[in-house]
């Protein structure tokens, strides 16, 4: 027992010390603003690591992808807005946008969302709220790697003292 123990031991600590890997979430967006926007993070409340897919529209402008881009300001939020001009920038007459995303569980308010199209002539707000949720969590390869060496060091320390 105290050889399985000691086989084991390396194992877990390994996998205990292993960082968080990354989920998706998802965020669907309603009001005025509508689409839906897919991240990486460690959790829901973390800040975002990636953008997987974004489909959005506003009146007279639609985005995916590769339309946008982000940054953390700190206190949950996440400024997201497209890259026409400047993430945080929006002149007027250009296909461009920008909000504040709150990260958690919502319904949570956009704010300080602004937008313009050509021929719009001005930056006008816009009004929307948000709702995100994890979606189904894969497990990390490593992490199930190392499941299955655990298991084998388990199987072969139980064959080795059942010959004894």
């Amino acid at each position: 027992m105290k050889k399985l123990l000691a086989a084991l031991a390396l194992p877990l600590a390994l996998l205990a010390s292993t960082d968080s890997r990354a989920v998706a979430i998802e965020v669907t967006f309603a009001g005025q603003a509508t689409g839906t926007l897919v991240y990486e993070a460690i959790s829901i409340t973390d800040p975002i690591q990636s953008i997987l897919s974004f489909d959005f529209a506003l009146p007279g402008l639609t985005f995916d992808e590769n339309d946008i881009g982000f940054f953390d300001v700190g206190l949950g939020s996440t400024f997201i807005g497209a890259t026409v001009n400047d993430v945080s920038f929006v002149l007027a007459d250009t296909p461009d946008f920008f909000f504040v995303l709150h990260r958690g569980p919502g319904p949570n308010a956009l704010t300080s969302s602004v937008y313009s199209y050509p021929g719009l002539g001005r930056v006008v707000g816009f009004s929307g709220t948000s709702t995100s949720r994890v979606l189904n969590a894969v497990p990390e390869p490593s992490a199930l790697a190392l499941l299955g060496a655990i298991a084998l060091a388990s199987a072969v320390t139980h064959r080795l003292s059942r010959r004894k």
